[in-house]
């Protein structure tokens, strides 16, 4: 008999669900999804019941495409970048969910540093459409998270060559976590902007020529 109940809830589970009323459109949907033995001739079932309308939905919800890279396309073009070093930032939950939808830029951002602490200024993300009362400021003041050694490091060669610290890329690693990359920079001239126009041209060309 347990073997009869396991294909028989084999069977139900390789179709999906079954209706047990009457009605074939609108009827709820049960979908058993365990057996539990009280005996050899007896046994009970878990089961979940679904609305037959929403069930159906949501089968046909498209799937939500996620960002996991948010680029400075501006920032190697305005900057010649000397060094680069990998963040964490502080960020709110509704921040971290438009972040994934995309609707986030790092042009005209940049980082500051007070004191020892790092933030980055000027980065808009755009409030989560689905968020509360508690939904955050679009262009806040985020900390950055970096070790005080390596802060202080960066202070002093900012402070001493004028240079500045310039977000290049926000990404999701493989467990889920934010990170930024920024880059010690120094700004560009005009010649320097054209030089690099030209080279980015250049390398288009041989890419449509291969």
């Amino acid at each position: 008999m347990r073997e009869h109940c396991r294909k028989l809830l084999h069977f139900f589970a390789g179709f999906g669900a079954f209706d047990v009323f009457s009605t074939p459109v609108l009827a709820p949907l049960v979908v058993p999804t365990e057996i539990f033995f009280h005996s050899d001739a007896e046994f009970s079932t878990r089961v979940k019941i679904f609305n037959t309308v929403s069930f159906m939905a949501a089968a046909k919800k498209p799937a939500e495409i996620f960002t996991k890279t948010l680029l400075n396309r501006r920032a190697r073009y305005e900057y010649e970048i000397l060094e680069t070093h990998e963040a964490g930032i502080a960020l709110k939950g509704t921040e971290v969910k438009s972040i994934r939808l995309g609707k986030a830029s790092l042009d005209e951002s940049f980082a500051m540093i007070r004191s020892e602490e790092i933030t980055l200024e000027n980065m808009q993300i755009t409030p989560y459409e689905h968020g509360t009362t508690e939904n955050h400021e679009p262009k806040r003041s985020r900390k950055l998270l970096l070790h005080k050694a390596e802060i202080r490091k960066l202070k002093y060669k900012i402070s001493d060559k004028g240079l500045a610290l310039i977000p290049l890329k926000l990404y999701f690693t493989a467990k889920g976590k934010v990170k930024i990359e920024i880059g010690l920079a120094r700004g560009k001239k005009l010649y320097d902007k054209r030089e690099a126009i030209k080279k980015r041209d250049n390398e288009r060309e041989m890419r449509r020529e291969r």
